[in-house]
């Protein structure tokens, strides 16, 4: 397939479901979220996005701050039993 046929495709892939707005890279921050949200680690994210540097996928740690919370409950309820 050519450029202009991916281009083409993906156009009216997004007319059909109604999102002419959505770009291609919209879909790679879904999909990092998504992975992450679903416990997936910054590193292998990285990877899967072909990152060159891991720090890249930094932009998405905000998302993280609920699984930063229940880590640090878990380590609270562990120092209350002692």
């Amino acid at each position: 397939m050519t450029l202009y046929g991916v281009q083409s495709s993906w156009r009216r892939a997004r007319v059909k479901a109604g999102m002419p707005h959505v770009n291609f890279h919209d879909l790679r921050h879904s999909c990092a979220s998504i992975m992450l949200s679903l416990g997936v680690d910054l590193y292998t994210i990285s990877k899967i996005l072909g990152y060159a540097n891991v720090q890249t996928t930094q932009r998405y740690a905000h998302l993280q701050v609920d699984a930063q919370r229940a880590a640090l409950d878990k380590l609270s309820q562990l120092v209350g039993e002692k």
